[in-house]
């Protein structure tokens, strides 16, 4: 697979027209960085119901890399993104699966719902890494807004899980919400920013060539997590550590810091988990 059968495969899928009948191999590194904006792999109509994967090393290491992806979208005249999934899949449907996947130095931009790997994922999502080997890497959104519902999910891998999430790890990656508008409940998480299912083996930590840090310049409700930003289901062994949060008070329990700009008193801060509910369970998951 190269960039250009990745493109085509991004054709087909978001068109109704791809075929699952084998998988999709990644066998030599891809650069993305030449497309200034990239469009995500899968829609609501037609989400990714295939498998992509890539070829390992006798580590059980992905042998090749995707470098550079890039989501630009535009944002209109009257300053939000309309722009609603955004990241390299924008919907894995419940027959997808996506593993062994290594993405590095992304800056997946100004979607509703944005996560590197994917923005909205029904599937599997297993053994990926995200890693920022520079300052610039980043999943963040801008002033979102849509016609669909108020809320914005920003991942560092995945926005919206209703799958699962089995061993992904992100590093180093900066995690944004920045300049959101008054009505919207943010949902931020180092790896999974809004959680329905199952979140496991999974971490949000430095790497060697950036700190990782979570940003919310809210003006509005926050869940802010370092694994997960909610959690409406399972999350276990999974942790964070050395995270930075701008301009915020530490919260020594939680490992955390956030500062509120918004006259909502509540704010849901959590090392691992922003805020956990409906007899959801976190276990064997800490952050230092």
């Amino acid at each position: 697979t190269s960039m250009s059968d990745l493109l085509t495969l991004q054709e087909k899928v978001n068109s109704g027209s791809a075929d699952y009948s084998k998988p999709y191999v990644i066998r030599a590194d891809i650069d993305l960085s030449t497309l200034d904006n990239w469009i995500a792999i899968g829609t609501d109509t037609n989400p990714f119901n295939g498998i992509l994967t890539c070829e390992m090393d006798e580590n059980g290491v992905p042998m090749w890399k995707i470098t550079g992806l890039k989501t630009q979208q535009t944002v209109g005249n009257n300053g939000i993104a309309t722009t609603l999934y955004n990241g390299l899949f924008g919907v894995i449907g419940g027959q997808g699966k996506v593993s062994n996947i290594y993405l590095e130095n992304v800056s997946v931009r100004n979607g509703q719902y944005t996560g590197a790997i994917a923005a909205k994922n029904y599937g599997i999502i297993n053994n990926c890494v995200v890693v920022a080997t520079n300052t610039t890497s980043t999943v963040e959104t801008n002033k979102v807004g849509s016609t669909n519902d108020s809320n914005i999910f920003v991942g560092g891998a995945v926005a919206y899980n209703e799958g699962t999430v089995s061993n992904v790890q992100v590093k180093g990656v900066a995690v944004k919400a920045l300049n959101s508008t008054d009505s919207t409940k943010i949902y931020l998480g180092g790896v999974v920013a809004y959680n329905l299912n199952i979140v496991e083996n999974s971490s949000y930590t430095a790497s060697v060539g950036a700190t990782n840090q979570l940003v919310s310049e809210q003006k509005c409700q926050t869940y802010l997590g370092g694994v997960v930003g909610y959690n409406g289901s399972v999350v276990t062994n999974c942790y964070a550590s050395k995270i930075t949060y701008r301009n915020g008070e530490i919260d020594a329990e939680a490992s955390v810091s956030i500062k509120s700009n918004t006259s909502f008193d509540t704010n849901y801060v959590g090392g691992v988990v922003g805020v956990s509910e409906n007899n959801a369970s976190i276990s064997k998951s800490f952050a230092e």
